[in-house]
């Protein structure tokens, strides 16, 4: 079975929300797109490769399997936070 998030627990992971309940509000009122479409389920689960844009930005998914999570880190991140690049963004959870 692939691994999978919850969007709201994906907002709250990426730090583009900080509470439940604001990515409750944020996804009740449609301003977060899923894959280009809007989606308005909290618990919508999230596959890697699934696109999410909220708040101007857009997330890549991408998780890992539980088998790998001892494994050594993967390479830093394209786009982390911090860094000049303003496009599209991928992440490891």
């Amino acid at each position: 079975m692939s691994e999978t998030i919850k969007l709201d627990q994906f907002l709250k992971f990426m730090g583009e929300v900080s509470t439940g309940g604001q990515a409750k509000i944020l996804i009740k009122y449609g301003d977060v797109e899923v894959n280009g479409e809007v989606e308005t389920r909290r618990g919508r689960k999230l596959v890697t490769g699934d696109q999410v844009l909220v708040n101007g930005k857009t997330l890549t998914v991408n998780l890992y399997s539980r088998e790998h999570r001892n494994s050594p880190p993967s390479p830093p991140c394209r786009g982390a936070r911090g860094g000049g690049n303003t496009g599209g963004k991928d992440f490891t959870i």
